[in-house]
């Protein structure tokens, strides 16, 4: 009676009309389990995995995401959920390193087999490689206005460090939402979040500026 396994299958693609290398395929796979500790509280750990390929067959990006949870509920006040998350990314692709150039940005680079350098003194395939692990933690918390309405608001923090420079950061972020009940039992939901999320390195690009 206390306990509570789940199973989630996700699916989450694109498709371009012209650049079909940039079709992005992303299946995932969650698992959890409730415990009851009491009758207002209940806590969750879930598993989370999902791979990611593009362009129809270039492998992308596995993930791994841990988040143990606990929810309490206030009775009329609503329901607060308190969270954490350990996630793994691994990306399946390689970087290469870039010729040096002077450290002008536009500045001829000294050879004429590329039209762009990097700055100087920086190993490109290894600043660029993004793998890594990140944690957040944060709660949110959602108050039913009426019996139709239910409004939710939140906030995290997120860190991720990964094995090059390029992809470190630490980031606040806040959400708010809500959730409205339709006629025939359908539902409509709206969420939006903004995040503050400066990355710890400078970019290795030449003019951090320029898409």
């Amino acid at each position: 009676p206390d306990w509570t396994v789940g199973v989630l299958a996700t699916y989450f693609g694109s498709l371009h009309d012209d650049l079909e290398d940039f079709n992005v395929h992303y299946p995932g796979l969650s698992l959890w389990v409730d415990n009851r500790l009491g009758p207002d509280t209940v806590a969750r750990f879930q598993y989370d995995v999902a791979y990611a390929w593009i362009g129809g067959s270039e492998p992308f990006l596995i993930s791994h995401d841990w988040t143990p949870a606990i929810y309490q509920s206030w009775g009329p006040g609503g329901t607060t959920r308190f969270f954490a998350r350990i996630q793994k990314r691994n990306f399946l692709f390689g970087n290469e390193d870039v010729l040096d150039g002077p450290g002008r940005v536009g500045a001829f680079c000294g050879s004429r087999f590329t039209l762009f350098c990097g700055p100087p003194g920086i190993e490109e395939n290894q600043a660029r490689n993004r793998d890594g692990w990140g944690l957040s933690a944060g709660f949110d918390h959602s108050w039913p206005i009426g019996e139709k309405l239910v409004l939710r608001a939140g906030y995290r923090y997120r860190r991720y460090s990964a094995r090059g420079t390029e992809y470190s950061y630490q980031a606040h972020e806040g959400q708010l939402g809500f959730r409205l009940l339709l006629p025939a039992e359908f539902a409509f939901e709206a969420f939006g979040s903004y995040a503050w999320q400066p990355y710890r390195n400078r970019s290795t690009y030449p003019d951090p500026e320029d898409v």
